[in-house]
């Protein structure tokens, strides 16, 4: 449901003109934006589910869709980034004390981007690929 749901969003967005109207242009990108990560979560889980069939069961088609579905996953991550990336700045992580409502001094550096979080993403990737299956 989360992959159909994600990809109706993405048609029903596609053929807005947005060239004109910049809060038509950033409504139309969170569409997009969070479809995309909807559609990585998808392939995220499928990813997920097929790796550890592998790791419990075997089977080179076991790991060879988990890879294939992680590398989609991937995929629309850098859909993600690439739909930000021109709208959105990094924005300050606000973890703020609990006691005083002051950032804390740990966290006063620490900006957000998707892109930011791509090395993580494609670490999922590397995971299957290098993923064995131990008999019991």
């Amino acid at each position: 449901m989360l992959e159909r749901d994600c990809k109706e969003a993405i048609e029903l967005v596609k053929n807005i003109s947005t060239s004109n109207n910049n809060t038509l242009m950033f409504e139309v990108a969170d569409v997009k934006a969070w479809a995309n990560m909807g559609l990585h979560f998808a392939e995220k889980i499928k990813g997920a589910v097929a790796l550890q069939t592998y790791r419990l069961k075997g089977g080179d088609e076991n790991k060879q869709n988990a890879i294939s579905h992680l590398e989609n996953a991937l995929q629309y991550w850098d859909e993600v980034i690439s739909i930000t990336r021109p709208l959105y700045n990094n924005m300050p992580l606000v973890h703020y004390s609990e006691q005083n409502g002051v950032r804390s001094k740990e966290n006063q550096f620490l900006e957000f981007h998707w892109e930011k979080l791509r090395p993580d993403v494609a670490k999922d990737v590397a995971t299957a690929k290098s993923a064995e299956y131990v008999s019991k």
